[in-house]
């Protein structure tokens, strides 16, 4: 009975003690899969090529897990494991699938996310993220800063390209991968030489620094200190940024257009074509002969479904090319510029202080605007305007324009200008100073409402209320047509001259003035004669004479003229003999159809050729003479009559004032 109490009492603690045993048993961490002697049987798991996930621990705590297929693994110590024959090996990256590392051996020390592990080569790295393929001699990987790097060459393998290296220093945390002297190639022959290089996309979005280096098969290339290359899925160019004393070259059109700058971005579209150029910092653009460069430069395809391109050119712009005889140069604070498909210029615009220079033409304006209607320079236009404190100036050949628009083309063989234009010709190179409407040596100014000039500006028209001037001399009238290289002048409606004379004989010395106003004007420097047409009148210090023609020959060796000869409908008025007093108190009067006046000799001859000629004289002297011609001496009054008479004459009773009587020749010859 004592027995069976006693094992009633014993198996409930019994019982309760296995229960007890089992609950603190269930609490154990789970025991490692690979044990420390597991060696036969991981190997023999793995001989399959399997990828199998491995948890180490010790002490009952998870040290690592490790997921690979190799040919044999085992603990080597602590924290440490060692495979060899590794065949797959999943590194883990943040927010990336992880790496496949294929190696001879690896060890793997420390916990997780704290690990350093050793692959030794070769080796090769699988990236299915970026679609890379990486074969190196070695590689070290670091948990705790995140990175996997590896010395010595190495081997990139791309969809299209494929690279090498000297050194590689992969991002684990998100991090871009870090290659060193890298020289990468695509396999359309394209090169990309750099220090170092950073791939953010694998190698369709390649950072580099320092020394980059590329150039294609096709001639395209750049090169920089830094630059980023971003390519199309297929491994064509998409867009490349550059920047460090950048000099590059693109196929554009059927040539190359060559830039450089301190910064550049250029992009491609779907088909390979260049569609945007950006140059930054001393800019420079050069396609062909010309050269543009600026503070900024940005060359874009044009979105017009035939083609072209369009340039942007802003801060310090200047041009220069080629045009018929010489160079031509352009200089603005911002041009713009439209170009057909083959780069030739359609129309440009440029602002702010602009300046053009093209043998023998030079030109200045707020605002230049350039189109372009032909092959020729002749069809190059160029259009220039004022603007708030500037002018638009143009300088060609002896010719300066000053107006409010000026137009002509880039030879400088035709220009038109208008309002408020000023113009100045200057001196003719190797001219003397022989005096003509406008003596040669020295500059002649204009102002008008517009201006035409010719043959690359050897005929100037001005129109609109036109005067020109030169020292004392001056000329006005409606129009006034210049040929420099004839030495004509045309003046037209409401012609007034007026220049100064240089006296001769007995007024030798006095300083006096001519003064003519005729409806025409035409000068020829060559024989200085000057032909005045329709409702002529002269007026000089001794008198006026009017008439329907009028012919000044110029003094060849001195101011004023040599002679004065009027045709049709002639009538004048000249101060009598000075008296005692030296007053010119009397007037002579005439008409006839011609005067011949020579005032050097005081002598004027009056024509009376469909009748007769007529003068009448006041004062001491006075009378009326009529004869077919008339001469006349202004210095002493003398009269000589052909073909006429004396109709009236001063009484016998009268006694002459100043002197002796003058004398009358001819008074009934004959008519």
């Amino acid at each position: 009975m004592l027995r069976i109490r006693l094992f009633r009492v014993l198996l409930p603690l019994l019982l309760i003690g296995v229960v007890v045993l089992l609950i603190w048993a269930m609490r154990l961490p789970t025991p490692p899969q690979v044990p420390l002697d597991a060696t036969e049987n991981l190997a023999s798991r793995v001989s399959g090529g399997e990828i199998t996930e491995y948890r180490i621990a010790e002490d009952g705590q998870l040290v690592t897990s490790l997921r690979l297929a190799a040919d044999f693994g085992e603990e080597c110590g602590h924290e440490c494991f060692e495979a060899r024959g590794v065949r797959r090996f999943e590194l883990p990256r943040e927010g990336m699938e992880p790496l496949e590392i294929d190696a001879e051996s690896t060890v793997v020390t420390g916990p997780d996310g704290q690990r350093k592990m050793k692959f030794t080569g070769p080796v090769r790295i699988i990236d299915p993220g970026l679609g890379l393929v990486i074969d190196l001699p070695h590689l070290d990987v670091d948990e705790v800063a995140g990175v996997a790097h590896s010395s010595g060459a190495l081997f990139i393998k791309g969809a299209n390209h494929h690279t090498r290296a000297e050194r590689l220093i992969y991002g684990l945390a998100g991090q871009a991968t870090e290659l060193v002297r890298l020289e990468c190639q695509d396999d359309a022959g394209g090169l990309l030489l750099a220090a170092r290089g950073f791939l953010h996309d694998g190698l369709n979005d390649i950072e580099l620094v320092q020394g980059v280096r590329f150039r294609r098969a096709d001639g395209e290339s750049f090169r920089a200190e830094t630059s980023r290359v971003v390519r199309h899925e297929d491994g064509r160019l998409k867009r490349v940024t550059a920047a460090g004393n950048v000099v590059a070259a693109f196929r554009i059109s059927d040539g190359f257009v060559e830039v450089a700058g301190d910064a550049m971005e250029a992009s491609w579209n779907d088909a390979g074509d260049v569609t945007e150029l950006i140059v930054d910092g001393r800019a420079l653009i050069e396609q062909g002969p010309w050269l543009l460069s600026a503070d900024r430069l940005e060359f874009r395809a044009s979105d017009n479904p035939v083609g072209g391109w369009s340039i942007a050119a802003h801060g310090s712009v200047r041009l220069t090319g080629p045009v018929e005889g010489g160079t031509a140069r352009v200089r603005a604070a911002r041009l713009l510029v439209r170009l057909d498909e083959n780069l030739d210029v359609i129309e440009a615009e440029a602002h702010d202080d602009v300046r053009f220079e093209a043998p023998d033409i030079q030109a200045d304006a707020a605002v230049a605007r350039l189109s372009r209607s032909g092959a020729l320079d002749a069809d190059l236009r160029i259009e220039l305007l004022s603007g708030p404190g500037q002018r638009a100036r143009l300088a060609q050949a002896r010719s300066r324009v000053t107006a409010d628009r000026i137009e002509t083309d880039a030879g400088g063989n035709s220009m038109f200008a208008f309002g408020r234009v000023e113009s100045t010709l200057l001196p003719q190179a190797g001219s003397g100073a022989l005096d003509g409407l406008f003596r040669t040596d020295q500059a002649v100014h204009f102002i008008s409402s517009e201006l035409r000039g010719d043959q690359d500006g050897q005929r100037l028209t001005f129109r609109g209320n036109v005067r020109g001037w030169q020292g004392e001399q001056n000329l006005s009238a409606r129009e006034i047509v210049v040929d420099q290289k004839n030495r004509t002048l045309l003046a037209r409606d409401r012609v007034t001259t007026r220049f100064p004379r240089e006296r001769e004989g007995a007024m030798a010395g006095a300083e006096e003035f001519i003064q003519i106003t005729a409806a025409e004007l035409d000068y020829d420097e060559t024989d200085s004669r000057a032909i005045y047409r329709e409702n002529v009148r002269v007026v000089l210090d001794e008198g006026w004479i009017e008439g329907d023609t009028l012919t000044i020959v110029q003094n060849r060796s001195g101011s004023g003229f040599e002679r004065l000869l009027a045709e049709g409908n002639v009538r004048l008025e000249f101060l009598g003999v000075p008296d005692d007093s030296g007053e010119r108190v009397s007037r002579t009067t005439g008409h006839g159809d011609r005067l011949d006046y020579i005032p050097g000799e005081q002598t004027l001859k009056l024509y009376g050729d469909e009748q007769r000629a007529e003068l009448q004289r006041g004062g001491d002297q006075a009378g009326t003479s009529r004869g077919k011609v008339l001469t006349y001496r202004l210095d002493d009054g003398t009269l000589s009559v052909e073909g006429g008479s004396i109709i009236s004459a001063p009484s016998s009773a009268t006694a002459p004032t100043n002197g002796d009587a003058p004398r009358e020749k001819d008074q009934e010859t004959p008519g």
